[in-house]
């Protein structure tokens, strides 16, 4: 099954980049049982540094 998570949304520029990342990081990391495969698309190096600090800090082992 295909799901689309909030941070799709920050593409429109109306949902924090840092909120959105938590939203989708939190959800996949509740469901990894579920997902065979994940993929995001960063369209700017601003949003995947932000991505990428908020996963740091949330899949931590």
């Amino acid at each position: 099954m295909l799901r689309f998570l909030p941070y799709l949304v920050v593409r429109m520029g109306k949902y924090p980049y840092d909120e959105a990342a938590e939203v989708s990081l939190s959800t996949i990391k509740e469901s990894v049982n579920d997902i065979k495969e994940v993929h995001f698309v960063h369209k700017s190096e601003v949003i995947y540094n932000v991505w990428l600090e908020k996963a740091k800090k949330l899949l931590k082992a």
